[in-house]
Parts: structure tokens; C-alpha cells; sequence
């Protein structure tokens, strides 16, 4: 064989293993392409994995309660006038006078002035509570207030304050006690009340 017929059967061989080699390569990259395009499982996992992210986010209730709670009676201390407006929505019902040594209020003897405190409102987180007097001179409070750290919408607990007769008050005398509701460190006119009548024995 002559050297330019060995050179030109070299060159045929090369060629041929060249085109096997790039027919490979094409074939290997046209599988990937199809494996990664035929394989539903990373694109279903992103899917799945941003869709289960989403509803844990929208299904939580504290997102939802943090959104809906209103936010002048949340958190910071809001301003007297929205914290005002709000308590409009707490109404005192169901009042109760109850001596604490029953069966009768005695001279010298105290007793429990309650009510159910109903919030007919949105959730009010800002110490909504009662405020009670009484009309004689002679009936002093222990203490005078009584509060919550919070009622939730339509929530209706029942809070009470105690008062003392005088030893000296005559019996017979009848006392008139307002409840009215009531907002910590706060003053707020106007506010819903109610009242009920003790009697000395």
C-alpha cells in the first residue's frame, strides 16, 4: 500500500469515528433533554412545595387574627379617642350584688357588686374592664375598678369589685351602684352602664 492510500484510509477512519462520536454526544444530550422534560417530579415537587406554603401561610390563624384585629386597640397604646370609640362596644349586663356574708348586707359588712362585661364588638386587646360607684357617702369601695387584659369579639365574662358599709350606716338605707365599662389608665365619656340596688339589713 502506498503512503497516500494509508493517509487517505486514516482520514476515512477518523471521520467516521468522529461523526460516531458527535451522534453520541447529540444522542446523549437529546435523552437528558428528554428525561428533564419528561420527569413531572422537580417541577410537581416546586408546585406542591409553593402550594403547601401558601395555604400553611393563608390557614394560620394568628396571620388572619393579626390582620383582623383592629389595629387601635392592638399592640402600641393607641390613642385615647380610638380606644374610646372602640369601648362604646363593651356593654356591663346582668348585674349582681352579692354580701360576703349572706345571707343579708350588714352595717360594717361588704360586699360584691359584678356584672357580665359583653363585647359586642371586633376583639378589644386593651384592658377593657368596669368602673363601679355608689351614691352614699358611707359605702366605700375597696377597690373601685376591675379589669380584663382583653375580651375577644362577642366574648362575655363576668367581673366584679367589692365595697364596705360603714358600721354606722343606718339599716334600712338603700344603695344605688353604677357599673359602667371602662378602659385602663384611660377616660372615656359616655361609656354603656347599668345599675342595681342593695339594701342594709
Amino acid at each position: 500500500m502506498s503512503a497516500s492510500a494509508f493517509a487517505a484510509g486514516l482520514a476515512l477512519v477518523t471521520a467516521c469515528a468522529g461523526d460516531d462520536s458527535a451522534s453520541s454526544t447529540a444522542a446523549t444530550a437529546t435523552a437528558t433533554a428528554s428525561s428533564t422534560t419528561a420527569d413531572p417530579s422537580a417541577s410537581s415537587t416546586s408546585a406542591a412545595t409553593s402550594s403547601s406554603s401558601a395555604s400553611s401561610t393563608s390557614g394560620d390563624p394568628s396571620a388572619t387574627a393579626a390582620m383582623t384585629s383592629p389595629p387601635d386597640t392592638t399592640g402600641a397604646p393607641p390613642d385615647d379617642a380610638a380606644l374610646c370609640e372602640a369601648a362604646k362596644l363593651l356593654l356591663p349586663e346582668s348585674p349582681t350584688a352579692t354580701p360576703t356574708s349572706p345571707p343579708s348586707w350588714g352595717a360594717g359588712e361588704a360586699i360584691e357588686i359584678a356584672a357580665s362585661l359583653h363585647n359586642t364588638g371586633a376583639d378589644f386587646n386593651w384592658y377593657p374592664g368596669i368602673r363601679v360607684s355608689a351614691d352614699h357617702p358611707q359605702v366605700t369601695a375597696m377597690s373601685a375598678e376591675n379589669w380584663f387584659y382583653a375580651l375577644f369579639a362577642d366574648q362575655s365574662l363576668a367581673i366584679g369589685v367589692s365595697f364596705v358599709a360603714d358600721p354606722a350606716i343606718p339599716a334600712g338605707t338603700v344603695v344605688t351602684f353604677t357599673i359602667r365599662a371602662a378602659v385602663l389608665n384611660t377616660d372615656c365619656p359616655d361609656l354603656a352602664s347599668t345599675t342595681i340596688q342593695a339594701t342594709i339589713e
